[in-house]
């Protein structure tokens, strides 16, 4: 299992104290218009869930491949010819 993605936190929100402290406020967005919109941002750019969930924007992937592949030692620092050129 991937202990990255194991998160247990709790992200519920209650804006009761909002709508107490601004009656007049009246949300534009919804979850699901967010997600839609988010999901529609992605295609139009080509993105894929590999783009985001991939080594090349997490960096615990990207030093897990390195690692992987010889260059990065378990102390975090370059190895080999990787360290010459760093």
């Amino acid at each position: 299992s991937d202990e990255a993605f194991n998160d247990l936190r709790n992200y519920r929100v209650n804006c009761d104290k909002l709508v107490g402290r601004f009656p007049e406020a009246q949300p534009q967005w919804t979850v699901r218009r967010g997600a839609e919109s988010l999901k529609a941002a992605m295609e139009a750019n080509h993105l894929t869930i590999d783009d985001l969930e991939g080594a090349t924007n997490m960096r615990l992937r990207k030093l897990q491949e390195n690692m992987s592949a010889g260059t990065l030692g378990l102390d975090l620092r370059w190895v080999g010819e990787a360290a010459a050129v760093s």
